[in-house]
């Protein structure tokens, strides 16, 4: 009889794309943020401490969020007695966010391109699956399987620009690879990312009824969840967002409380009661997992349960926030002029120039300020907020060109760590954001998500 050993193998961070790492655990972000489990938090620890091992211990470390401070306490706890590299950390800056301190960027329609594609292809590990009616093979019954990362020139060159603006770079490629008989795979990338590109405009025009151009340079005309979602963003006027589409969606819903501190009672029962007669019943647990999740809450549930715990947790969490309102006109994450897509001035371009990620301002904080917000305004964040600061900030002056790696001292590259994941719409702007202030960034998170995978992790198992 032969012997068999059994052990455990950890999987740590997978390498996605060059700044890119994720765990590629998905589940993390309902077990911390839906059932207060914080047993998985010991894999993001463990995965950061090894990074430490191989880079250095940060000088400056920031952190926002209940997960966030366990997680920097036990990455504490494995530090000690480590031996760490002699030489000078090449990370200078660490910066750990919760999830749930931005539950909005997710929820908000992504309108990069790779923001889109991960939309409507969704991207596992790294990789998309397209359908075989695409037209990439001959084959229209198989799919095919693609890989996103910047090995791929043509990918590289219109990841993070508008979905509007991606055709027309496309359009500008074109006649360059097709004169280069050398350029036979960026060829192929070309023809596949142009058909993605069509694929989409047609589908949305098949399924919303919209008049999309023949030629793809033109721009789409405005989708009228986009438009939704704006109103709710700014702030302008929420009964109109409700009345807008009467069969609105659960994310949407779950915007709507986000952005107002919670839905008036008198809707919230109306939507909660029109939602259980369209799609069931059973979907009453859904609507308890979002509201114990803080995402979809009653805006008076601390008088109207006040014996209710879950209630309870969520006031808090909303209270914590004050919300969207107080953080919106403080952090200024409604940019007052349009953006030019072509050439956009603020991160707010990856959301057509209607909204800056909150996420991404409170990094631009740390890394510009040394901190992540002041008393005040740390009143409206969720979470706790913790900071060892020990080199300063790093004021730098922006440049047309992207930073030269090999110019940046440590305390211009940071590591910025997303508990319970981080979209590609955050990481576009982030890299717009880095690229126009000189540093260098590096992502890293427990998966990478979109405002479905997002909803779909809180509702209830089958």
């Amino acid at each position: 009889m032969g012997h068999v050993e059994v052990q455990s193998l950890d999987i740590d961070l997978v390498l996605l794309d060059h700044d890119i790492l994720s765990l590629e655990q998905p589940e993390i972000i309902r077990s911390v943020f839906l059932h207060r489990d914080y047993t998985s938090l010991h894999s993001v620890a463990r995965s950061i401490n090894k990074l430490i091992a191989q880079f250095g211990h940060p000088t400056n470390i920031y952190g926002q969020g209940s997960a966030a401070k366990i997680v920097d306490k036990l990455v504490q706890t494995m530090s000690k007695g480590q031996e760490l590299p002699k030489t000078k950390p090449l990370i200078g800056n660490f910066i750990l966010i919760d999830r749930n301190v931005d539950f909005i960027t997710p929820l908000c329609t992504q309108q990069t391109y790779t923001g889109i594609l991960d939309d409507w292809f969704n991207s596992e590990c790294g990789k998309i699956t397209f359908p075989g009616e695409l037209g990439i093979t001959d084959d229209v019954t198989k799919p095919y399987k693609y890989i996103l990362n910047s090995d791929d020139k043509i990918f590289k060159f219109v990841r993070d620009e508008h979905i509007q603006v991606t055709t027309q770079k496309l359009r500008t490629k074109f006649p360059f690879v097709k004169a280069i008989p050398q350029h036979k795979q960026n060829q192929k990338n070309i023809r596949i990312h142009w058909m993605a590109c069509e694929y989409i405009f047609k589908e949305l025009d098949r399924e919303n009824g919209l008049q999309f151009p023949d030629t793809l340079g033109g721009d789409p005309p405005l989708n009228k969840k986009l438009e939704v979602e704006e109103i709710l963003l700014d702030g302008s006027d929420v009964n109109r967002a409700i009345e807008y589409n009467p069969n609105t969606t659960l994310r949407l819903l779950c915007l709507l409380s986000s952005t107002y501190s919670g839905i008036p009672t008198v809707q919230y029962k109306d939507l909660k009661r029109l939602y259980a007669h369209t799609y069931g019943y059973n979907h009453i647990i859904t609507w308890f997992n979002l509201q114990r999740a803080g995402l979809l809450i009653e805006d008076s549930a601390g008088q109207s349960y006040a014996q209710n715990a879950i209630a309870s947790t969520a006031l808090a969490f909303i209270n914590k926030r004050d919300m969207f309102k107080q953080l919106r006109k403080r952090l200024n994450l409604i940019p007052s002029d349009r953006e030019d897509l072509k050439f956009p001035r603020t991160m707010g371009y990856v959301f057509g120039g209607c909204y800056i990620p909150l996420s991404c301002k409170l990094v631009e904080l740390a890394l510009t300020k040394g901190d992540l917000g002041n008393e005040d305004l740390q009143k409206h964040i969720a979470g706790e907020y913790f900071c060892r600061v020990k080199g300063g900030s790093v004021k730098q002056t922006a440049r047309k060109n992207g930073p030269d790696d090999r110019s940046l001292s440590p305390d211009q590259v940071a590591l910025v760590y997303f508990i319970g994941g981080i979209t590609y719409s955050e990481i576009s702007a982030l890299r717009f954001w880095a690229q126009k202030n000189r540093f260098k960034l590096i992502f890293a998170a427990t998966a990478i998500i979109n405002g479905d995978r997002m909803m779909n992790a809180f509702l209830p198992n089958d």
